[in-house]
């Protein structure tokens, strides 16, 4: 009984770890997400870019800016 629970308690400290280095990796993709939503804004207000897209990775779809969600944002890194 005590080894089972000790191999669950590990388990479960393996998972947490797990847990918190992914939202760690996701925050640190939403920061640059952001800085660079927010140099779009900017090159969009100067003029010197069309600020309606994103860059879009390989293979998907452009968006346009305003209909970006943070659920959008999120649910592109799971």
């Amino acid at each position: 009984m005590m080894d089972d629970n000790k191999q669950l308690a590990q388990r479960i400290d393996g998972a947490i770890q797990s847990a918190s280095q992914e939202v760690t990796n996701l925050r640190s993709e939403l920061s640059a997400t952001s800085r660079r939503l927010a140099e779009l804004g900017a090159n969009d207000s100067t003029g010197s870019g069309s600020g309606s897209e994103v860059e879009a990775a390989p293979g998907t779809a452009r968006r346009e800016v305003s209909t970006i969600t943070m659920e959008d944002l999120l649910l592109g890194f799971l």
